[in-house]
């Protein structure tokens, strides 16, 4: 289908200049994010994520991150899923199938990274 149809949006220099950065770690132009985005919402009929207002633990734990403030830094995915065991995550989430779900995730964005610095 010919892509022959223009959108103008007012954006936020500074998440515009954040997500360029991202979209060019997966070497995707702004343009084609969008067009994602939009084919999304006609697959979906709707917004494809969910849109919440953060409750006020995920704000000011959002807040500090932004800010650099109580991050917690691993060398390597390894390391990563020793510390989540250690801190009971499993108990924690109550379902073995997350912590798989997330350690199969976090391998597979190691990998990409791997991949995207070559």
């Amino acid at each position: 289908m010919p892509r022959t149809s223009t959108i103008q949006a007012r954006i936020d220099p500074v998440i515009k200049a954040r997500a360029k950065k991202i979209l060019n770690t997966l070497n995707i132009t702004m343009s084609e994010a969008i067009s994602l985005y939009l084919t999304q919402v006609v697959l979906h009929r709707g917004i494809p994520f969910d849109i919440k207002i953060p409750n006020t633990l995920t704000e000011k734990t959002l807040r500090k991150s932004d800010e650099g403030r109580e991050l917690n830094e691993v060398a390597n995915a390894d390391e990563l899923f020793k510390e989540l065991e250690s801190w009971e995550f499993i108990i924690l989430t109550n379902s073995k199938k997350t912590i798989r779900e997330l350690k199969n995730k976090i391998k597979m964005l190691t990998n990409f990274e791997s991949l995207s610095k070559n």
